[in-house]
């Protein structure tokens, strides 16, 4: 039985608004752990788990405590640990990160808890970082290196402040309704970068440079200064206030859409190719 995270990042990756280039992706290997445990001793047992003379947890396998959290109800982890495989603590009411594992050689997922702060969580996530549907008003605690994927979507954050500084897969940071503005945000982002349905006004502080996608849709634009310089897939920025495509992208790799915009009604289409850009701006 795949874990909500799982299921929660492979629908995103299915939408429809995000179909473009995925499928030339290596795909992530995510934790499966069938059946889950809703006792503490059984977590800590099948994940392999030895006590350090510190009083932390080191554990060999994958740590899904979803099960237990839900159950117990907990608002803050009951033991402490410090390095671990794939680390799952979502789906529960934790208001806050202590006692997370420094290391996590793995996916780390608190998604769908009530946190305002990422402090007390891991410091190294090797592949993907999962903390939206919360209640974050700040990235502050975040680990600075995301070995893939870093999502922080449908929290309270108003920036992107305190978040990791590389990410080398994706990262999104969509529905944050008090987003106004990309400021923090990793500058090189190994995927493609989401800030679609925030409130977004203005692009600067964003990444500069966007391997895949880049997806600011359903915001409040009008311009699009600041934005990214290079973006090798499709950069997507319909349903805005946009009247111009000054500040595109230098670079687009496929093309750049604009549907619902008053620039596509003035130019009678709602894309351009990446490579006919310049007649535009």
């Amino acid at each position: 039985m795949f874990n909500e995270l799982y299921i929660r990042l492979k629908n995103l990756f299915l939408n429809e608004d995000y179909d473009d280039g995925y499928g030339d992706e290596d795909e992530i290997e995510f934790p499966i752990n069938d059946p889950h445990y809703d006792k503490l001793e059984d977590v800590l047992e099948a994940a392999k788990c030895t006590l350090n003379p510190d009083g932390t947890y080191s554990c060999k396998g994958f740590v899904d405590l979803e099960w237990y959290l839900g159950e117990s109800k907990v608002t803050q982890l009951p033991v402490k640990f410090k390095e671990t495989g794939s680390f799952l603590c979502n789906g529960g009411h934790l208001t806050t990160l202590e006692g997370c594992p420094e290391i996590v050689n793995g996916v780390f997922g608190c998604d769908g808890n009530s946190l305002t702060s990422l402090k007390g969580g891991p410091k190294v996530v090797k592949t993907v970082y999962g903390c939206g549907r919360n209640q974050l008003t700040s990235l502050e605690g975040a680990p600075e290196v995301v070995g893939n994927e870093f999502d922080c979507s449908e929290n309270n954050l108003v920036s992107l402040e305190g978040g990791p500084k590389e990410v080398r897969g994706s990262y999104e940071c969509s529905k944050n309704k008090n987003l106004i503005s990309l400021k923090g945000s990793a500058k090189k982002i190994g995927g493609w970068f989401a800030c679609k349905d925030c409130g977004l006004t203005t692009l600067a502080g964003g990444p500069r440079n966007v391997e895949s996608d880049f997806y600011c849709g359903e915001n409040n634009l009008t311009s699009l200064e600041g934005g990214p310089e290079i973006v090798g897939g499709n950069f997507r920025c319909s349903d805005n206030q946009l009247t111009s495509l000054k500040g595109a992208p230098k670079m687009v790799g496929k093309r750049i859409m604009f549907r619902n915009n008053p620039i596509a009604d003035e130019l009678n289409r709602t894309f351009i190719e990446g490579s006919e850009l310049h007649k535009y701006v």
